[in-house]
């Protein structure tokens, strides 16, 4: 499981997630996924809801606009967006449903990271490694057994609860000052 953690710090290092473009779009990929294997699901349409807001708002959040975008052809922007950690752990063992495991993993995702998912034995396990294994390869997203990792591996570690306390741009500002430095 190290070696899955040494995959991801390159592919970060690479620089692949840092471009919003893509951050966006990796969003977008994901809620896809989400409604090709959940169908019509009540949580279909909050991740729906949800991917849409994130997209929508990235830009403004992570201080890329493209006004700044277009301005820093030009000059050096004053103040930069956050900056990501690198490879995000989501503990997503204590959950029962997958809404807390992909959403934390869309603003993880959105925040620039590249994430380890750890998943219960549940049905609930089974669907977000059949919708992170459809999606993503290994060295960008990966799901593993919960317990099977070695928590201080990882840059962050984020234990799911069973509800997200901070919807929409609060979530992701949160998120954000937790994934980036």
């Amino acid at each position: 499981m190290e070696d899955l953690i040494l995959k991801q710090k390159a592919f970060f290092e690479s620089g692949n997630t840092l471009d919003t473009r893509s951050r966006r779009a990796i969003v977008q990929i994901l809620a896809n996924t989400v409604k090709d294997v959940c169908g019509s699901d009540p949580f279909t349409d909050r991740f729906n809801s949800l991917a849409q807001y994130i997209r929508k708002n990235l830009y403004k959040w992570t201080g890329t606009g493209r006004l700044r975008m277009l301005l820093s052809l030009f000059a050096k922007p004053a103040a930069d967006g956050p900056v990501p950690l690198g490879t995000v752990l989501i503990d997503a063992s204590g959950t029962d449903t997958p809404e807390p495991a992909l959403t934390a993993l869309a603003y993880a995702l959105a925040a620039g990271n590249t994430a380890v998912v750890m998943i219960p034995d549940t049905p609930a396990g089974d669907t977000v490694h059949r919708i992170i294994d459809e999606t993503f390869t290994d060295d960008f997203v990966a799901t593993v057994p919960a317990g099977t990792v070695d928590v201080s591996s990882a840059d962050f570690v984020y234990k799911c609860s069973s509800s997200l306390s901070h919807p929409g741009r609060e979530g992701f500002q949160a998120f954000s000052k937790m994934f980036s430095e």
